[in-house]
């Protein structure tokens, strides 16, 4: 599908930016402590690393969106069976759909409003592009939520609720037949 294919290279520039944002928030709160330890200034660290932070919390919450490995309450949710879970599972996905939409739109006038602005220690740099973590996080959510809602339709059980410990022991349960296929194309090669 090729909306898979697009979601696919923005998830790569979206894990992109948020490494990068990661590291200039752990780059920026280092200097700032090395900094403080030998009296230079360095005030503009502060609110990069701020505004760094932010970007990797937007940008990694549209990913793990994709991934359906967001922060879920599933205690009732899990016990679902049938239309109940396929409507339950619908609804979500379009309430989702909404808010993203609305973080796209609002997030684009944040940005426009706010890119008039600068920051307070680098003032050739507009603040625009610290606000403009949430429109590029509403327009990527708005994608990956319309892949997740094309995939449940075609397949409902591609949003089964798994808690953690199974999901655990079918990732080693997954490894373990993966070593025995690997350690059986050894021996028959030998």
């Amino acid at each position: 599908m090729i909306l898979t294919k697009i979601n696919n290279v923005l998830a790569k520039i979206q894990t992109a930016i948020a490494v990068a944002a990661l590291f200039i928030f752990f780059f920026g709160v280092t200097w700032q402590v090395i900094s403080r330890i030998f009296g230079i200034a360095a005030n503009f660290t502060e609110e990069v690393s701020n505004y760094a932070f932010v970007w990797v919390t937007f940008m990694g919450t549209a990913l793990m969106l994709r991934e359906n490995r967001h922060f879920r309450f599933t205690a009732f949710v899990a016990k679902f069976k049938g239309k109940l879970f396929f409507v339950n599972e619908l609804i979500c996905l379009l309430i989702l759909l909404g808010i993203s939409g609305l973080m796209l739109v609002h997030g684009t006038q944040l940005t426009i409003k706010f890119w008039p602005w600068h920051f307070t220690s680098l003032s050739s740099v507009s603040l625009g592009w610290a606000w403009l973590c949430m429109p590029v996080c509403g327009f990527t959510t708005c994608m990956y939520t319309i892949e997740a809602i094309v995939k449940f339709i075609k397949d409902p059980s591609s949003r089964k609720i798994i808690d953690e410990s199974t999901a655990a022991l079918m990732e080693a349960e997954e490894a373990e037949r993966k070593a025995a296929e690997i350690e059986k194309r050894k021996g028959g090669k030998g």
